[in-house]
């Protein structure tokens, strides 16, 4: 069956209708890049199930897409469309499918600003184990929690780069609604809109401080029988800098304070730091290492007011030869269920090997270990997922 999706994706474009080059297919002012993953695993804890409730199984995966690219002097319109199916041979209320269409326009009218606009439609769905299914509850007989996810967005930015100021703004609004199991998943549909705007002072060439207001709405279609509420404001006032002092370091940092206000008066809100950092650091041209951190509220899910979420992590790719390179990855993270007395510890790790075997396919190998302890036993897990994946693009 993979098979034949794969021939019927690459066939569905006539080989006389366009002339094949590096970067995809040229179709006269448009390209064209259609790409197809294969990916055969084995997971030993489907599920995140604690010690003794394991469900192992191997698993697989089709991933394919395409994109249209519509390039012109100042602009860049794009149009993809991906999905994924997933089937697990000893776990099939774990199979899935999703998919996601994405359309986007970049403009840049003048050196000095710069424009676009973007939206998403998508069909997603919560793992068992994850979301509101934590726990042993994940071993409940149930379908994965599906939803339908609408977006769209833009940003507008007035300042060259590397001018003494620049201004950044951005906007985001997005509709999530779950679309089976309809008794519980009712009470998580939710819309969530996101304002931010960031002032850069440049103090050197390549090295800018910033400064920047954001502010999100969350509102839950539903509320409980009870009048229970988790409809929530957040306020983010934050500072930090910027660089790019050389091909061999960037990054950003944002530190700041974030607040979290919940329309119930009952509910416990968050009035403290947060930070975001991202940092790139390339001692040769074939070697990079990238320090990601954040600290920021998420959406609890029934298990909690809200979460507050800790996270650290570290990885290095290493190009052996123009063929041939490998990705290690380290990680370590808290999740807070606040006001309860539940407190995760997080850690991971994993490794892969990939080889370009030509222009259009690439070989990878990998493996990825999780295990997560918790104040409360139910929510202990260790997973480790064994990946062997092609992918091929045109």
């Amino acid at each position: 069956m993979k098979s034949l999706v794969l021939i019927m994706l690459l066939g569905s474009v006539s080989p006389g209708a366009w002339a094949q080059d590096q970067d995809g297919i040229s179709l006269g002012q448009m390209n064209l890049l259609l790409t197809a993953g294969l990916t055969w695993g084995h997971d030993d804890n489907v599920t995140f199930a604690q010690a003794g409730k394991e469900i192992d199984s191997n698993f697989y995966v089709f991933s394919p897409g395409i994109r249209l690219e519509a390039p012109s002097n100042r602009s860049l319109f794009a149009l993809q469309l991906s999905g994924e199916k997933g089937e697990y041979d000893d776990s099939p209320a774990d199979d899935y499918s999703d998919w996601t269409l994405r359309g986007s326009w970049d403009f840049d009218p003048s050196s000095r600003t710069s424009m676009g606009l973007f939206g998403e439609m998508q069909e997603g769905h919560d793992r068992r184990g994850q979301g509101r299914s934590q726990g042993d509850l994940g071993l409940a007989i149930f379908d994965a929690d599906e939803y339908d996810l609408d977006s769209f967005g833009g940003y507008f930015t007035y300042g060259a780069i590397g001018s003494r100021g620049r201004l950044e703004l951005e906007a985001a609004f997005s509709d999530r609604q779950y679309t089976n199991n309809r008794d519980i998943t009712q009470f998580l549909d939710r819309d969530q809109n996101r304002l931010e705007g960031t002032f850069f002072v440049r103090i050197r060439p390549k090295t800018s401080l910033l400064f920047g207001l954001g502010k999100s709405e969350i509102d839950y279609a539903r509320r409980f029988t009870d009048g229970t509420s988790f409809d929530s404001d957040e306020k983010r006032y934050f500072f930090g800098v910027t660089w790019d002092v050389s091909a061999r370091t960037s990054g950003r940092i944002d530190i700041g304070k974030l607040e979290k206000d919940f329309v119930d008066p009952l509910k416990t809100g968050y009035d403290d730091d947060f930070y975001r950092v991202g940092i790139d650091w390339q001692p040769r041209t074939y070697s990079t290492f990238n320090l990601s951190a954040l600290k920021q509220t998420t959406e609890a899910q029934f298990l909690g007011d809200y979460v507050l979420r800790e996270d650290i992590s570290l990885s290095w790719t290493h190009y052996w030869s123009d063929r041939f390179n490998t990705i290690l990855e380290l990680g370590t993270g808290d999740d807070s269920y606040e006001p309860t007395s539940r407190s995760d510890d997080i850690d991971y790790w994993g490794i892969e090997a990939r080889w370009q075997l030509n222009s259009h396919f690439q070989l990878g190998v990998g493996f990825h270990d999780f295990q997560r302890s918790s104040e409360i036993a139910e929510f202990d897990y260790d997973r480790g997922v064994w990946l062997l994946t092609l992918e091929g693009s045109l």
